[in-house]
């Protein structure tokens, strides 16, 4: 025979339930994984505008990731006040510069590779 099933033990403290929603949204931290290739960031530093900018983000977001394929959002520019236009043209020198491959669609964010990357 069983015994007595006390239903109350197994609730969870209404606390608990709290600590992580205080905490915020999980990020993924401020930091910048490398090595990122010193001819390849001089020669995104020489572009125009806010290339440099675009192309900072693009290997924080590949760090992240762990692909050299990543796609460019407007929230991932924020932190660094790259506007929208700004980035477009940013992205563009990058891609005249030979650094990165884009692929685009109509709506969507741009799939950014990172080339250029000599062995």
């Amino acid at each position: 025979m069983l015994g007595k099933f006390e239903l109350n033990a197994l609730r969870l403290d209404p606390g608990s339930l709290n600590s992580r929603r205080s905490r915020g949204p999980k990020r993924h931290g401020s930091f910048l994984k490398g090595p990122i290739p010193w001819d390849w960031l001089k020669t995104a530093a020489t572009q125009p505008g806010k290339a440099l900018h675009v192309a900072i983000v693009i290997w924080r977001l590949a760090g992240f990731t762990g692909s050299n394929s990543v796609r460019l959002t407007r929230g991932a520019l924020d932190d660094l006040g790259v506007q929208r236009l700004s980035a477009y043209r940013g992205v563009q020198a990058l891609e005249r510069a030979g650094l990165v491959a884009v692929e685009r669609h109509r709506g969507r964010c741009p799939i950014i590779t990172i080339s250029g990357l000599s062995d």
